[in-house]
C-alpha cells in the first residue's frame, strides 16, 4: 500500500506564506496596487500564479505574464527563503524512505525553485523525483506535473491505483490527483480548508502531519490467509458464468410461462405465440420463441449489469502509466473493418468447407434464429445479447483473468470460455476466434464500448447477410473468402504498427478497484 507517494510542496511540506505573499505584494506594487494585508494574498499559495493574478485582480493574459515576471524578481533571491518546514515533516519523510517508499514532489512552482527550496531545507535527499512547472510557462497545470512525475517515478511498471497517492493542501492537488487516477489525501494544516478538500472529493483528510504519517506508514491489513487462494480466485471467476447460465435458464422458463399465460388469458394473441402441429402438438410460433429468447438474454444482461459495470469502471483506472492505443477515426475504422472482414470470412469458410451441413445442432440453432421476426432478432442479437455477453466476458471474466494471469493468457482463456459458452462446435469455434479479436481490441484501447460495438457489428452483419441470402449467394466463393482474409490481415497488421502513444491518463471513477 502507498508505494509511490507524491507530495505538493507549498502548504504540504513547507509553509511559504511570507515569501509568496510578499512576492505577490511586490508584483502588485509594480502595477500601482498596494496590498498591505498579506493574509488577503494567501489564495495565491497553491494554484498557478498566472491564473491567480487573472482571477483575483482581473489581469488579462499579457498583464498576468508581466506580474509573474515581477513576482519572480523578488522571489528568486529573497522570497524563496522566507519559508519554513512544517514540524515533523523531515521525520515523516525519513520514516517513509526507511520503509522503502518511493517519494516525489509534484509542484506547480517552477522546478528550479522547488529544487533550491528542498536543498536549502535539506529535504532533497528524500525524493527520487522532483517535478514542477517551467519558467517559460509550460507544464503549469497540476495534471501535467503529476503525469510527468509518474513517468519519471514509475516508468513502464504496472502499478495499482492503491499503490500511488497524491498529498496536497488545496483543491487543485486533489482534483489533479483524481484526474490522474491517484488515491488523494488532503491536509488542512496548509492553506486549504476541510470544506474545500471535501468539495474536491479528497478520499482522506488529515489535520496534522502526525495523522498523515500514521496513514502513510500504516501496514497493510494482514487478514487470515485463504487456505487455497487459487480456489478462491477461480470461484470469483466461475460465479458470474454460473449466474449467466442460471439467468438464461430462468429467462427461458419465464418465457414459457409468459407465452402460456398470454395464450390462455388473451385468446386474441394466442395465434401469434403458439400453434398446433399436424400431430396435434402445441408449439410456440417464431414470435413466441423470440419472446423466450429475448427474456433469456435480457436476464443475463440484468444479472451482469451492476457487477460488470462496476468492474469496467474500476479497471479503467487500474494502470496509471500504461498508455493505451488512442481510439480515433483511423484506429476505430481499422478495428471495425478488420473485425467485419474476419467475421464474414470465418462464416464463409464454414460454408465453403461444408462444415455447416455436418452439425445438426448448429443447423437447428440457425433455423430457430432466422425464423424470428427481423426486427425482433436485431433487438436480441445486436443489442441485448452483445451488451450482456460483453459485460460478462470482457467486463468480468477477462478483467479478472487479466489480473490473475496477465493480458496474453487472459485473452486466450477468455476466448476459450466464450467459445464453450456458445454450445455447438461451430458456434464455439466462431465465438473463440471473434473473442480473441474483440478482447485484444479492448485490452489495447481500454474502451469497453468498442468491444460492445464490435460484437454488435459482427452479429448484425452476419445475421443480415445470412437472412438476405447473400452469404450463400454472391459471396459464396473462395475468391471472396481470400479477399476478406486479406482485408482483415491488413487491418490487423496496420493496428500492430501503431504504437501505444502517450495520452491523457484516464479519469478515475468514484470507487476503488475491487
Amino acid at each position: 500500500m502507498y508505494k509511490y507517494i507524491l507530495f505538493d510542496l507549498d502548504g504540504t511540506l513547507t509553509d511559504p506564506k511570507e515569501g509568496i505573499t510578499k512576492s505577490v505584494q511586490y508584483a502588485l506594487r509594480s502595477f500601482g496596487i498596494e496590498e498591505d494585508n498579506l493574509d488577503k494574498l494567501e489564495p495565491f499559495i497553491g494554484p498557478p500564479l498566472k491564473d491567480s493574478f487573472m482571477e483575483f485582480y482581473g489581469f488579462d493574459d499579457a498583464k498576468a505574464e508581466k506580474a509573474v515576471e515581477k513576482y519572480r524578481e523578488y522571489f528568486q533571491d529573497t522570497g524563496i527563503f522566507q519559508n519554513e518546514v512544517y514540524t515533523a515533516v523531515p521525520q515523516l519523510l525519513a520514516a517513509l524512505q526507511k520503509r522503502g517508499k518511493h517519494l516525489a514532489v509534484a509542484s506547480s512552482k517552477p522546478t528550479v525553485f522547488v529544487e533550491r527550496i528542498l536543498e536549502h531545507f535539506d529535504l532533497r535527499k528524500y525524493f527520487e523525483v522532483v517535478v514542477g512547472s517551467e519558467l517559460d510557462g509550460t507544464r503549469v497545470q497540476k495534471e501535467a506535473v503529476i503525469r510527468d512525475t509518474l513517468r519519471q517515478l514509475v516508468g513502464d511498471k504496472r502499478v495499482e491505483r492503491d499503490d500511488v497517492v497524491m498529498v496536497g493542501d488545496r483543491k487543485f492537488d486533489i482534483e489533479a490527483g483524481r484526474y490522474c487516477s491517484l488515491t488523494t489525501m488532503g491536509v488542512t494544516y496548509g492553506y486549504g480548508s476541510t470544506e474545500e478538500l471535501k468539495a474536491a472529493k479528497a478520499e482522506y483528510i488529515f489535520h496534522t502531519v502526525t495523522d498523515l504519517g500514521k496513514e502513510l506508514l500504516r501496514k497493510e491489513n494482514i487478514a487470515t490467509p485463504t487456505k487455497n487462494p487459487g480456489t478462491a480466485n477461480m470461484w470469483t471467476l466461475a460465479l458470474p458464468i454460473i449466474m449467466a447460465f442460471l439467468a438464461k435458464m430462468l429467462g427461458h422458463s419465464l418465457g414459457i410461462f409468459l407465452v402460456q399465460w398470454i395464450a390462455g388469458s388473451i385468446p386474441s394473441l394466442a395465434k401469434y405465440l403458439v400453434e398446433t402441429t399436424a400431430e396435434g402438438e402445441l408449439v410456440t410460433t417464431p414470435i413466441g420463441g423470440g419472446l423466450m429468447t429475448f427474456l433469456s438474454h435480457f436476464l443475463v444482461l440484468a444479472f451482469m449489469y451492476k457487477m460488470g459495470k462496476e468492474i469496467v469502471a474500476k479497471v479503467r483506472e487500474r494502470s496509471l502509466t500504461q498508455e493505451k492505443m488512442p481510439l480515433n477515426i483511423q484506429t476505430g475504422s481499422l478495428y471495425l473493418v478488420g473485425m467485419l472482414a474476419a467475421g464474414l470470412g470465418l462464416n464463409l469458410l464454414f460454408e465453403l468447407a461444408g462444415v455447416v451441413d455436418m452439425s445438426a445442432t448448429f443447423q437447428s440453432m440457425q433455423e430457430q434464429r432466422y425464423s424470428l421476426p427481423f426486427v425482433f432478432a436485431i433487438l436480441i442479437f445486436c443489442v441485448v445479447a452483445p451488451l450482456g455477453e460483453e459485460l460478462l466476458f470482457r467486463g468480468i471474466v477477462f478483467n479478472r483473468l487479466n489480473k490473475m494471469f496477465g493480458a496474453k493468457r487472459g485473452i486466450i482463456f477468455t476466448s476459450v470460455i466464450f467459445g464453450l459458452y456458445h454450445g455447438s462446435s461451430i458456434s464455439g469455434i466462431y465465438a473463440f476466434v471473434m473473442s480473441l479479436l474483440i478482447t485484444w481490441a479492448y485490452e489495447r484501447t481500454g474502451k469497453f464500448y468498442l468491444a460492445v460495438l464490435l460484437h454488435a457489428l459482427m452479429n448484425f452483419s452476419t445475421y443480415v447477410l445470412s437472412y438476405t441470402g447473400a452469404m450463400g449467394g454472391m459471396l459464396n466463393n473462395w475468391p471472396s473468402f481470400l479477399v476478406l482474409v486479406a482485408i482483415s490481415g491488413v487491418c490487423i497488421w496496420m493496428l500492430l504498427q501503431i504504437n501505444k502513444k502517450p495520452g491523457v491518463i484516464v479519469k478515475k471513477a468514484e470507487n476503488q478497484e475491487e
